[in-house]
């Protein structure tokens, strides 16, 4: 004799709750896929707060769901068959669930289906849990025709992580960071194609922080000022000293007068000292001030050595070329306090 079906959605909200307050979070996720009425029943208790990793590479698509006490959750998309790109594997832990697209009587294009997929899936676990995205890594190279980039869809994120042992082209690029439309820290460690034209658009570098790794030639100093981006590190940097100079003579021009910081790190060692004007190293111009500036809540600079300057408008920055790096500070508040932090190495 069949046992009778349990009247989940008979019973009282406070029975359910207390129920549902008992289910692990991928029970949740798949309670709520039972049916459009389950669809909202996990979001009427209390969740714990998390955040979504997003991890993108020719392996597949992961959703990590980091929970404070359950961070090993995560969501596998990877093609079931190369030979049928429309077939997909979704794994919560150990729980595997075969999506077959071909089978839901919607046409679906191979080439769009996995970030479609994906994109979906994030958009719904936002709403589902109220959590944010904390972080996308993408490791664009050599994916396969069924991961087109075009197709992903994030809205925003703290964290953008561009990264790759090879050479991706400038559309790759482009595609990323159009397509990850808002996000506070971008990083890009992946060298890119020579022939790139960025064809400058201060929206696709739509971050409140940039750290670039390897050279950006397609990027020049004077881009800078365009962009509501106010902080920069810049690593095995093709920018000269002199334009880093010329840069200061800009801020005190009155551009980029939002910028907090700019660091760079040259790719090879200077050999000339640049022109530098009187003005920029007014030994008049002193300033109390910390020995250290505050980059973020782990690392700072040492700026001990640099030459204070002053804008016309009130506020002070620090600078300081050498054969092998520059950097470029200002002062919104003289004195950071720099203990239990490390000091930044260029």
């Amino acid at each position: 004799m069949a046992a009778a079906p349990f009247p989940l959605l008979e019973i009282s909200k406070r029975c359910y709750e207390r129920v549902l307050s008992l289910f692990k979070l991928q029970d949740l996720i798949t309670l709520s896929m039972i049916s459009k009425k389950c669809r909202m029943m996990p979001t009427v208790i209390r969740t714990k707060p998390g955040c979504l990793e997003v991890s993108i590479s020719r392996a597949g698509t992961i959703l990590h769901l980091s929970e404070r006490d359950n961070p090993n959750i995560r969501w596998v998309f990877n093609d079931r068959i190369l030979g049928n790109p429309q077939s997909f594997i979704w794994e919560i832990n150990d729980n595997r669930m075969e999506i077959h697209l071909n089978e839901t009587g919607v046409s679906i294009n191979p080439i769009s289906a996995h970030f479609s997929c994906v994109s979906s899936a994030i958009k719904y676990l936002k709403e589902l849990l109220c959590w944010s995205v904390k972080s996308v890594n993408i490791d664009p190279t050599n994916l396969p025709t069924t991961m087109n980039l075009a197709y992903l869809r994030i809205e925003r994120c703290k964290t953008l992580n561009i990264f790759g042992i090879n050479h991706i082209s400038g559309g790759e690029l482009t595609e990323i960071l159009e397509n990850v439309q808002k996000k506070k820290f971008l990083k890009i460690n992946v060298m890119i194609y020579n022939d790139f034209d960025f064809n400058f658009n201060p929206n696709l570098l739509n971050c409140k922080r940039m750290l670039c790794e390897k050279p950006t030639h397609w990027l020049t100093l004077g881009d800078l000022f365009q962009l509501e981006c106010t902080k920069f590190i810049f690593k095995k940097s093709r920018f000269r000293a002199q334009g880093c100079i010329d840069f200061i003579d800009d801020w005190m021009d009155g551009n980029g007068e939002g910028i907090d910081y700019l660091l760079v790190k040259f790719a090879t060692l200077e050999r000339d000292e640049p022109v530098v004007s009187s003005y920029l190293e007014d030994p008049d111009v002193v300033e109390p001030r910390s020995p250290g500036y505050i980059l973020d809540k782990y690392t700072y600079l040492d700026c001990d050595d640099g030459f204070d300057i002053k804008h016309y408008s009130g506020k002070v920055a620090t600078w300081q070329v050498a054969p092998d790096y520059f950097y470029f500070v200002v002062w919104h508040n003289p004195i950071h306090d720099i203990l239990q932090r490390t000091p930044f190495e260029f």
